[in-house]
């Protein structure tokens, strides 16, 4: 298996610098227009080396991603992960991320593979290695959903203050996306621009609680839209919306510290039989080894491995409560 991840690997760089070849004279052009066209500003601000190799590697990253968006079966994954990614606010496409799956399950891959020897821990690896970057982004998309709800109540008082000194929605709107912090100055700025290239607002409100997927923000978007057709003191209506959105999460506050206890028990036991297993290897490698090449000691890892996780699910389920 390592020769084929070999080959395999040798056949993807063939095809990259024969990529890189036919792609060169349109390279090139676009860095002499680059002379003309890039702000002097900011390239004095971004002259860190840091910065500076962050670019080199996302430019990278972005040619070898090319090749991808030429792959029509592979629209409708680019398309998804498309929008994952701006949910998360990582500044990537689809095709990159896309990219980066592939590389993580070779690396992941040709480790399981050289350190089990077997197909087994070729497999383990590659699927290790595609689900590790599928996870940071689940978890950067709930992280920033997390912050736009903590930052919301501030955010609709603001535009509550704003309604009431005679603005209008799309300049209360704009007030939001200069004076708020991250993400949802990124959000509000996002809606005021489509507004402003034609988008009605309807949809410009319905294009941003796709990509926070926000309850509290639909909730929001809901009187709006209602307010626009019937009529009303929008700024009441926000501001009642505003403390229901702080009562809750003082609330949720409430419950977590509640449930903490709990919580930390269903780490500490998942993690019981993994530093067991751990220690046992250390005394007495072979005692454990034979649970990976007996038959039967692999039912019975696999029926651990099951049991740990549906505990770990019942225990999430008794600790999480929704408000």
């Amino acid at each position: 298996m390592t020769y084929i991840f070999i080959i395999f690997l040798l056949v993807f760089l063939i095809y990259y610098n024969i990529y890189l070849v036919l792609t060169k004279p349109k390279r090139d052009l676009l860095k002499r227009l680059e002379t003309y066209t890039k702000d002097e500003e900011h390239d004095v601000r971004d002259q860190s080396p840091l910065k500076a190799d962050a670019r080199n590697l996302r430019l990278s990253l972005k040619d070898i991603a090319k090749i991808f968006t030429r792959i029509d079966r592979l629209k409708g994954i680019r398309q998804h992960f498309d929008a994952e990614l701006m949910k998360s606010g990582i500044l990537l496409r689809g095709e990159e991320f896309i990219v980066i799956l592939i590389v993580f399950a070779l690396l992941f891959g040709s480790f399981g593979s050289m350190v089990s020897q077997s197909i087994i821990g070729l497999l383990l690896g590659v699927v290790i290695g595609l689900y590790l970057p599928i996870i940071f982004l689940k978890m950067k998309i709930n992280k920033r959903r997390k912050l736009f709800n903590e930052q919301l109540g501030e955010v609709l008082t603001t535009m509550s203050n704003a309604l009431r000194s005679g603005h209008s929605l799309m300049k209360a709107l704009e007030v939001v996306s200069f004076d708020s912090p991250e993400p949802a100055k990124q959000e509000f700025s996002y809606t005021v621009k489509e507004m402003q290239l034609g988008i009605s607002t309807e949809e410009a409100l319905k294009n941003m609680s796709k990509r926070i997927a926000s309850e509290d923000l639909e909730l929001m978007i809901t009187a709006i839209l209602i307010q626009r057709q019937v009529g009303g003191n929008l700024a009441e209506v926000l501001d009642s919306i505003a403390d229901t959105i702080r009562d809750r999460l003082r609330i949720q506050g409430e419950i977590k510290t509640l449930t903490a206890q709990g919580r930390l028990s269903g780490i500490i036991i998942s993690f019981i039989p993994v530093a067991i297993g751990a220690f046992f290897y250390v005394v007495n490698p072979e005692y454990v080894l034979d649970l990976f090449t007996d038959p039967r000691g692999l039912f019975m890892i696999t029926l651990a491995v099951v049991g740990q996780v549906i505990g770990a699910f019942v225990i999430k389920k008794i600790v999480s409560i929704e408000v």
